[in-house]
């Protein structure tokens, strides 16, 4: 009888546990030993729109930016991280991929042909000492095309800055780092290759 009484109440026991309401947000909050928020300070910033900010501060609240500019104060709970010497973009940077280079056309015609109707992707020119495919001498700053609609969809979503690279090939070329932006090609590479 008193095995039969201590699964019993074992069971009592683990139906509570099971039925207990969950932690409230704030006792969550109070056990968080994570900042919500941060102020980099002292950097060189570069925004999306606008003349750089030689020293100034971004203010990141609740993984948003909430502020940018020389005169702007780090909060009194932000955790503040010295930005002297770096320099800031404020939003995010694609690490690869093939951003204001045209897309090549489909070959066959066959499905969605239709959405490849733009002009095909500049092909650098396979050399005596390469095969076809392959071509790491070509740079992908030759390729890029600014100001076109491409880039509205990544800026929207935030993205400010893109490595971009040649797709065409198995070693098809050198990237360039570029600015999302709509100003000539000179101005929108960062750095190439």
């Amino acid at each position: 009888m008193p095995t039969f009484l201590s699964l019993r109440v074992g069971a009592i026991v683990a139906l509570a546990a099971t039925l207990a309401p969950p932690p409230t947000a704030a006792a969550q909050a109070s056990t968080r030993s994570v900042p919500e928020t941060y102020a980099i300070t002292n950097a060189t910033i570069v925004p999306g729109t606008g003349a750089t900010i030689a020293q100034g501060t971004v203010v990141v609240r609740n993984g948003l930016i909430a502020a940018v500019g020389a005169n702007v104060k780090a909060p009194a709970d932000a955790r503040i991280v010295d930005g002297t010497g770096l320099t800031v973009y404020p939003g995010l940077i694609d690490a690869f991929g093939s951003l204001g280079i045209p897309a090549a056309a489909p070959s066959n015609g066959g499905r969605g042909a239709a959405s490849f109707a733009s002009a095909p992707q500049p092909q650098p020119q396979p050399s005596a000492d390469h095969p076809v495919g392959i071509t790491p001498e070509a740079l992908a700053v030759d390729l890029i095309k600014v100001g076109n609609a491409e880039f509205n969809g990544p800026r929207s979503a935030g993205i400010t800055t893109a490595l971009s690279a040649p797709m065409a090939g198995f070693l098809s070329g050198r990237a360039a780092l570029i600015d999302l932006s709509d100003e000539s090609v000179d101005d929108a590479v960062l750095e190439s290759p």
